[in-house]
């Protein structure tokens, strides 16, 4: 190993450990000029922020966790630069070469091509050489060694993990959610694998998958200071303020002053459930009816809920049968919506996932589905294929339609009461 790879190796290894601030910032400084110098801009002005204001240990993980990546000094796939010819076969010797003499400069084909079919190295290797060339800015060389691996290995999650952040790197965030899911088939318990999985579906606008990897990855890891932040990042986006006030509550928001002011910045007003009901009574007659169409009912499943408009509405109106079981789905402010259940008099059940196993099966009870809009318009394939098919359906108007083996019953306020034809 190079003088200079030695010291890089040194330096992040003290600095994810516990030192004295006088110590520390002058080494995250030297870490930012590190990789300023690899054209690593981004990493490089976290680590400079680092430098000026004091970190944790666990604010330093995630970063140091990149910042190997970057450089190609991972723990687990060290290039050492003590590799012979008896260590490699000859296409993968001369492509070490190649990248240690030359860097930046572009792998011509043949020698690449000459590698990927010469016998492989050990796994560690090939990690190390892929890492080698997304450090030198050499994408397609190490999506190559990776694609090769991941034939060879049965899909290791080390590789998967690295095709998602190259993937992400890319823009590809479709792709690297791809990567990221098949990486936590193979192994669930990686939270930080589980925090990247969140973030690229953020991006998506997939906010209940988003938050449901984010809480997933913090079962592993609590207080992970960016998992922290993912959480309260989507709950901001999807407007869940009672859960963050409760977050704020239990002591489980991140240390992180701006968020904190994003959390504490008021709602809008909403109707009082007094207007709300006033502005939208029934009449005797079809209030019967609807009582009718609802007396059979033995569960309620709430989707994406956050106001419960509709429910509030049917409550009032005393539509729905009391003590009711209610299954909450990807619930965008789940205390609120939890606390509201309560109040109404029906039995809220423990919050899940839509993308959970238990989503995958159909409900045989007689049910109403309370489906609130999405915050990304967009709705799994499985609620139309199974869910839908035979429930009542409470949802704004349009939202499914037209939906299949359905009639509109009664439409009032933007909600609109579905059977079964």
């Amino acid at each position: 190993m190079t003088n200079a790879n030695a010291e890089q190796q040194s330096l992040i290894e003290r600095l994810a450990g516990e030192l004295p601030e006088l110590e520390l910032l002058p080494l995250c400084s030297a870490l930012a000029d590190l990789l300023l110098r690899e054209g690593w801009t981004a990493e490089a002005a976290r680590w400079r922020t680092f430098s000026l204001i004091p970190s944790t240990v666990s604010e330093r993980e995630e970063a140091l966790e990149q910042a190997r990546v970057r450089l190609g000094n991972r723990p687990d796939s060290i290039v050492p630069e003590s590799l012979t010819a008896a260590d490699l076969t000859p296409g993968w010797r001369d492509l070490l070469e190649y990248l240690r003499q030359n860097r930046h400069a572009p792998i011509p084909q043949q020698l690449l091509r000459d590698a990927l079919l010469d016998v492989p190295p050990p796994e560690p290797v090939q990690l190390g050489m892929a890492d080698l060339c997304l450090a030198l800015d050499h994408d397609m060389a190490s999506q190559l060694i990776l694609h090769r691996l991941v034939a060879n290995t049965g899909l290791a999650p080390s590789a998967c993990n690295r095709l998602g952040l190259l993937a992400f790197r890319q823009g590809n965030n479709w792709l690297a959610e791809r990567w990221f899911r098949t990486s936590l088939h193979q192994d669930v318990n990686q939270a930080v694998v589980w925090f990247e999985l969140s973030r690229v579906l953020r991006l998506q606008r997939q906010h209940d998958e988003a938050l449901e990897a984010a809480e997933a990855g913090l079962g592993f890891r609590p207080d992970h200071p960016w998992g922290l932040k993912l959480r309260v990042r989507i709950l901001l986006e999807i407007g869940g303020w009672r859960t963050l006030q409760a977050l704020e509550e239990l002591g489980a928001l991140p240390d992180d002053d701006d968020l904190r002011t994003l959390c504490h910045r008021s709602p809008l007003q909403r109707k009082s459930i007094k207007a709300f009901q006033s502005a939208t009574s029934l009449g005797l007659g079809l209030r019967i009816k609807l009582r009718q169409v609802l007396q059979d009912l033995e569960r309620i499943e709430v989707i994406y809920g956050r106001r419960l408009s509709a429910l509030l509405w049917a409550h009032h109106h005393d539509l729905l049968p009391a003590g009711l079981p209610v299954q909450p789905w990807a619930s965008r402010d789940p205390l609120a919506v939890s606390e509201q259940l309560l109040k109404m008099g029906l039995s809220p059940e423990s919050e899940r996932g839509l993308w959970s196993a238990e989503s995958s099966q159909v409900p045989a009870a007689c049910r109403l589905i309370v489906l609130e809009r999405p915050s990304n318009l967009i709705l799994p394939k499985h609620l139309w294929r199974l869910w839908l098919r035979d429930a009542f359906v409470f949802q704004p108007v349009g939202l499914t339609f037209p939906l299949p083996g359905h009639v509109s019953f009664h439409s009032q306020q933007g909600w609109e009461l579905l059977i079964p034809s």
